[in-house]
This record gives structure tokens, sequence and C-alpha cells, in this order.
């Protein structure tokens, strides 16, 4: 499965909010500590692990440090779920989780998991794009959903868009059925 990936635009997370989201991490089965090395895992430019406390990566997050910040969450010591915080102006973030290397079933957890959190905290939530497929992934979601750039020509499994929160105007080709769902959610999806 390479190339699939869940992108979840939302307002700025704190410290607080972090933690709380990383217990529901947990509650699905995927760690932010690394099983056996019992702490938290970032990335640096190069790829390379950098061990740090839960807090520490939470405030790092909070905080807004540097562009972005990516880190792995772990469903067993040889199974990670990379995740990717882009900050963007606005006080926003994407996190953009990279499902390459995970079984269908682990797939379905991180999916359901990310929906789950975006109508949770829908107020914050602005749009979240699923696609398990990875036909999408050379299009920039970001650049359109943030800033109404380009046009898709292929449309993933799902795209959840918050009208309240988003003024973006979002068109999917036709093989994306739309549906007006509570709270001024829109729903695209094969």
């Amino acid at each position: 499965m390479s190339d699939a990936f869940v992108k979840w635009c939302r307002r700025g997370t704190t410290d607080r909010q972090f933690l709380e989201r990383a217990e529901k991490f947990a509650a699905a089965g995927i760690s932010l500590t690394h099983p056996g090395r019992r702490v938290a895992v970032l990335l640096d430019v190069d790829g390379n692990d950098v061990a740090m406390s839960p807090e520490e990566v939470a405030s790092l997050v909070g905080r807004r440090v540097g562009r972005s910040l990516t880190l792995e969450w772990w469903f067993t010591p040889d199974v990670d779920l990379t995740c990717t915080y882009t900050f963007v102006p606005g006080a926003r973030e994407v996190q953009t989780y990279y499902l390459d290397g995970l079984s269908p079933a682990e797939v379905t957890v991180v999916r359901e998991l990310l929906v789950n959190l975006f109508f949770e905290d829908v107020t914050a939530s602005q749009w979240l794009v699923a696609d398990t497929t990875g036909l999408s992934a050379d299009f920039d979601w970001d650049d359109y959903l943030l800033y109404g750039a380009g046009s898709p020509s292929t449309s993933p499994d799902l795209v959840l868009v918050n009208s309240a929160t988003s003024s973006v105007p979002v068109d999917l080709p036709s093989a994306s059925r739309r549906r007006d769902l509570d709270g001024g959610v829109v729903e695209f999806a094969k």
C-alpha cells in the first residue's frame, strides 16, 4: 500500500489536546511510545530517530515549533505509523498520516480513528482526506483545500469538509458522491 494517506486539517493542537489524543490512539491500539524502547520518536530532517518523552513531543506540537514535525506512532515494535504535523497560517495544522506498510486492518483502524476525531472536535476541524489506495497522492490536497489551488482529477476514498470553518469551495470529480451531514459538514465519498 504505497502512497496511501489520511490528512486532517484543524485548528492548532495544544499540549493537553495532543496528550488526550495520544490516549485515544492508545485505546485504538496505536502507541505514541515505542513498545520496546518506551520513548516517543521524532524524526529529524535526515530521517533519524530522536527519542523524547511524550510531554516533550506535545510541547513541540503545542508551540508549533518549526514548519513541520514528523513523529512515529506504533502498532508494534516493528509496525509504525508516520505522521507529519505541518503548521500553516491561521493557527492551523495539517496532520498527514502515511499508511505505507500497514495491513488493511491497521489502515481501517487509522482511518476510522481520524474520522471519529474529526467529528469529536468538529468545530476545530476544517477538512479530512482519506485515500487508502494512494491514487490521489500526487495531487496537492493541502493547496486545494487550504487555498483553492488546482483541481483534482481523481477522488480519494473520503473527503470531509466543514463548511463552517472552510471558505474554499470544493468540487470533486463525479466519481465522488456528495452528502450534506449535520453541523455543516459535507462528505464526498466513493
